[in-house]
């Protein structure tokens, strides 16, 4: 199981939920089930009523139990679960199957920022924004469009960037290496345009995979992935919303 990026308290409260989660990994404590009581998880840890009380009740605010006043504390119904997919340079993707990766690029400007653009870069209408769109293949064949739009007063140097010396997705991961956002995959026809660059064959479907990358708040970034269907596949973990706890089951 993976683990969660929540930091884990130490000493006896985190021993404490470390084998609360353990339970529910295993099973030994099913859905609605009451689990041992504060007094008996004092005497089996050692702890104080304080320690054992801020370890459940950190755990109940995560979702993982539910406590009932004068019944005890018991396993919470199960939440969706999390697919954890690694965001890799398709660079290193590609070459790490062994194969060679080569970039065309196919527009780059400086241009402003549209109404729709200025409400998600949070910046003026028309303040530069630049567009970069390239062509990766595979051992020559085209594998994804990456249509992108940085805002370069936060990301500095951007603009100078010559992205077959160093791609987009490194520049700004060596920059802002604990980015946060959000993503959403779609399948979709591809214009002419796309089409063409990406050598499908009529009516060939696409996966896109839009992703907003923010850091410290501010969005750094907006790219879209266009990937020819047959020649894509996504590949993620699957993990408790909040992930167990290190140790319990890694």
């Amino acid at each position: 199981m993976a683990s969660t990026d929540r930091p884990v308290p130490a000493g006896l409260q985190g021993e404490i939920r470390a084998y609360v989660l353990q339970g529910l990994a295993s099973g030994e404590w099913a859905t609605g089930e009451r689990i041992p009581s504060e007094t008996e998880l004092m005497a089996r840890f050692g702890a104080s009523r304080m320690t054992v009380h801020h370890a459940l009740k950190a755990l109940s605010a995560e979702g993982w139990l539910r406590r009932v006043k004068g019944l005890g504390t018991f396993v919470a119904p199960p939440r969706g679960h999390v697919l954890q997919a690694r965001l890799l340079d398709i660079r290193d993707e590609i070459t790490g199957r062994g194969r060679v990766h080569s970039l065309q690029l196919l527009s780059r400007e400086l241009r402003g920022a549209s109404l729709q653009d200025a409400a998600l870069f949070a910046v003026e209408p028309g303040a530069p924004l630049l567009h970069a769109v390239a062509l990766h293949r595979e051992d020559g064949r085209p594998v994804q469009v990456e249509d992108r739009l940085v805002d370069p007063a936060r990301v500095p140097g951007v603009a100078e960037l010559d992205p077959a010396d160093e791609s987009y997705f490194s520049f700004l991961m060596r920059r802002f290496p604990y980015p946060e956002g959000q993503a959403a995959i779609r399948a979709v026809q591809p214009p002419p345009e796309l089409a063409v660059a990406l050598e499908l064959g009529p009516g060939e479907p696409c996966l896109e995979v839009e992703r907003v990358t923010r850091a410290h708040g501010a969005v750094l970034t907006v790219a879209r992935l266009t990937y020819p269907a047959s020649r894509c596949v996504v590949t993620g973990e699957i993990a408790p919303p909040g992930g167990w706890a290190k140790g319990a089951d890694e």
